[in-house]
């Protein structure tokens, strides 16, 4: 099994760029036990095979469903799995009355910059209150 070698590869910084670069803006800062907990908790994770496979099937079809509701689209910049440049348009497109924000994180900008990402759903929440 490559959980071992991928297990080595997490506990150093140029390990991490190679393995988490799709995800995170800067993978060489994730210190070493926490990327090696992150696999861990992947590869125990019952339901997650299942998910992943779920999306090679999903299509987000009706954003009509969501009209009405506070929505806010937060992209990374550095997003190397949904990739900003592409995404970001077809998003807009299709729900062009949502709240777009650029953050300058990667795909999971909460990891990136929490406290972006802490603002963004502060403000979305409040602007949910509003009449």
């Amino acid at each position: 099994m490559a959980h071992p070698l991928v297990k080595a590869l997490a506990g150093t910084a140029p390990g991490r760029v190679a393995l988490f670069a799709q995800l995170f803006a800067h993978p060489e800062r994730i210190p070493a036990a926490e990327a090696i907990a992150m696999l861990e908790d992947a590869w125990a994770a019952p339901a997650f095979a299942g998910a992943l496979a779920a999306f090679d099937h999903y299509r987000f079809t009706d954003p009509e469903q969501l009209r009405g509701a506070e929505v806010t689209v937060a992209w990374g910049r550095k997003d190397r799995l949904l990739l900003f440049g592409r995404q970001a348009p077809r998003a807009r497109a299709a729900l062009p009355w949502a709240r777009h924000v650029t953050l300058g994180g990667g795909h999971t900008p909460f990891f990136d910059d929490p406290a972006a990402v802490a603002e963004v759903i502060r403000s979305t929440a409040l602007a949910a209150q509003d009449p």
